[in-house]
This record gives structure tokens, C-alpha cells and sequence, in this order.
């Protein structure tokens, strides 16, 4: 997804730190551009049930 001009994946690993994922946020889509950071699974499973991510990018 492009935003500004800049190619964005939907889920990556931080480039800053290893041990965290980053999502952007589609629940606030396409009003505004939300980075989510996940550094458990905990957060990783309420970023799934929730549907932070729409499809399968989060769970695979």
C-alpha cells in the first residue's frame, strides 16, 4: 500500500528493534495512518481477534 507516495507492507519487523512487529492499523483506515507496535502475543492475538489487520498477513 502506498501512503505519500511510500510503499508500505501491512505487517514488517522493526527496523529500530527485533523483537517488535509493526502493523498498520486498518481499523483507522483511510482517515488516518496508525503504526501499531506488537511485543507480545498477547497483543499479537488482540491485533487478530480484533482485526487490526484485515486477512491473513497478521496470522501467517
Amino acid at each position: 500500500m502506498k501512503i505519500n507516495g511510500k510503499h508500505f507492507h501491512t505487517i514488517w519487523v522493526s527496523p529500530d528493534d527485533k523483537s517488535v512487529v509493526q502493523t498498520i492499523d486498518q481499523r483507522w483506515l483511510p482517515h488516518k495512518f496508525v503504526v501499531e507496535d506488537l511485543t507480545t502475543v498477547h497483543e499479537a492475538a488482540v491485533a487478530i481477534k480484533d482485526m487490526h489487520v484485515r486477512g491473513a498477513p497478521l496470522i501467517g
